[in-house]
């Protein structure tokens, strides 16, 4: 008869594709299973975690000491009788012009020197704490119920040394402008934000600094220009 295989002796246990019972044998492969999503980093992310209001706040406040100093610059560029007119003390209802205190003022000679009479030494030690601490650079003094204040004459010489005075304030009030940056940017770290949060908090604290540095640079530039064409 026909010639057997060699290996034709032994039980075909499974045959290709088929089993004892002629079902086809199903190999079960491996379920393919797709890559985790990587998380995508959101520029936009608007984190609740973290509040920038009040760094927001700071910043805005040194920008708002800025421009109330360099005012104070401008008035010591003016003759005395405008200086004079600028002098603002602190009262319960704000900040109000020395001349419109009711207060009797008296020239003193031919020079720039003014006498203030207040009603009684209690307004006058008001008015002289509110003076050395918003005019540090005036010169006054206090006798009784009376100030004594005098103003400088001004000249071009004078207003160059307000106007590097004023540079130099500048430059100080950026130096807080970025302290009040880092601090907010010690505080986000500590505040377990994710990646994509510190990423869109750090760039509103970044914009909020831009903005008031430019702010402060703009303040400097009028107030010079001011200053040197009274």
């Amino acid at each position: 008869g026909a010639q057997r295989s060699a290996f034709s002796t032994f039980p075909v246990l499974y045959k290709s594709g088929a089993n004892k019972g002629g079902k086809k044998n199903k190999l079960k492969q491996p379920k393919h299973q797709p890559p985790p999503e990587e998380e995508e980093e959101d520029d936009d992310v608007a984190p609740q975690e973290f509040d920038v209001t009040p760094w927001k706040s700071a910043m805005a406040n040194v920008v708002k000491k800025c421009d109330e100093m360099f005012g104070q610059y401008i008035l010591a560029s003016k003759s005395s009788q405008g200086q004079l007119g600028g002098l603002m003390v602190q009262t319960a209802a704000g900040k109000v012009p020395i001349t419109e205190m009711g207060w009797s003022i008296k020239k003193q000679g031919a020079g720039n020197m003014y006498e203030v009479t207040t009603p009684g030494k209690e307004e006058a030690d008001e008015a002289m704490a509110s003076i050395k601490k918003d005019y540090p650079d005036l010169q006054i003094s206090q006798t009784k119920a009376h100030l004594l204040v005098t103003f400088e004459t001004v000249t071009g010489e004078y207003k160059e040394e307000i106007v590097q005075k004023t540079k130099g304030r500048k430059e100080k009030f950026r130096v807080q402008v970025r302290d009040v940056r880092q601090k907010a940017l010690k505080s986000m770290a500590k505040a377990g934000l994710s990646k994509a949060e510190e990423k869109a908090i750090e760039k509103q604290i970044q914009t909020l600094h831009d903005q008031c540095i430019k702010k402060i640079d703009q303040i400097y530039t009028d107030k010079t220009k001011q200053i040197r064409s009274m």
